[in-house]
């Protein structure tokens, strides 16, 4: 049945698709419509409008409604200075280390730090280093923060295929995180380790944005870089958006394995912004 279903997957113009849907939510909705048109979403995909900071009625898009911050104060960040914690809600899909240059998100499955980064030079750091992976589902808050404070040296838009991001795909398309189109960023943290995340898009998103003081690095291929002049973001300051839903890779360096996954950063589970994620490893 996966065989099938992919194949179908396989068929669908998934570009064409992409922007036809994405010009469609950026249409204007009728003021009378919205709450009715809204709340029928909701209810189909479990997502909680009682959760955003305005009326259902405010958002004048299906965009906008689905892009919506959540209220002031919902999500209390609950992770520790001196370690990380999720950047987003979602599900918790792979937490783990990379092994011979390799990020293995399941049995058979795996990609590189550098295709995923979109570098021309190997990141000899991410040899020595944990990764993440979240996925985040139509229901979910869509905005992403940041794990941990940090200064971004670095953002790349890459070009790439449209893969939906879900467990078949993922099985199905080899190296499907290097292949999509994503945007990358790469940071130090306060402690001097580097990091990166990226925002992997997917069928249907619509777009990633970046969230101000980041530029916003327009366009397939465009690079932004500033190793002397970075921009520091707080842990929890708002990085991007993804339009409709998709996929967060991290990557942390540790050769000194320092930390260690929190006690409720569990492999399959539901996660929300600001839980721990990793904690300073006990002595």
């Amino acid at each position: 049945m996966d065989s099938v279903l992919f194949q179908a997957i396989r068929l669908l113009p998934r570009r064409q698709l992409t922007r036809l849907l994405g010009s469609l939510a950026a249409k204007q909705v009728p003021a009378a419509a919205r709450a009715t048109l809204y709340g029928a979403f909701a209810s189909a995909v479990g997502a909680k409008p009682e959760e955003a900071e305005s009326p259902m009625a405010s958002y004048d898009s299906f965009d906008a409604f689905f892009t919506r911050r959540l209220k002031l104060g919902l999500r209390p960040w609950a992770a520790s200075e001196d370690g990380a914690g999720m950047p987003c809600d979602g599900r918790l899909d792979q937490l783990g280390r990379v092994r011979d240059g390799k990020l293995i998100q399941a049995k058979g499955m795996e990609f590189g730090p550098q295709g995923l980064l979109g570098t021309e030079t190997p990141i000899p750091w991410a040899n020595d280093a944990w990764f993440v992976t979240i996925y985040l589902s139509p229901a979910d808050y869509h905005r992403v923060h940041m794990p941990a404070s940090g200064r971004v040296t670095e953002l790349r838009r890459m070009g790439g295929e449209l893969w939906p991001v879900n467990a078949l795909s993922v099985r199905q398309v080899d190296r499907l995180f290097e292949v999509n189109e994503r945007l990358s960023a790469q940071f130090t943290l306060a402690d001097g380790r580097r990091a990166a995340m990226v925002m992997v898009a997917a069928t249907v998103v619509g777009g990633i944005g970046l969230a101000p003081p980041l530029p916003p690095v327009e366009g397939a291929g465009a690079i932004w870089q500033s190793p002397d002049a970075p921009i520091s973001l707080g842990a929890n300051d708002e990085f991007g958006t993804f339009h409709i839903g998709s996929t967060v890779v991290m990557m942390f360096e540790d050769a000194e394995q320092l930390w260690e996954p929190a006690p409720r950063a569990v492999v399959g589970e539901k996660v929300r912004l600001g839980e721990p994620l990793f904690r300073l490893r006990a002595s």
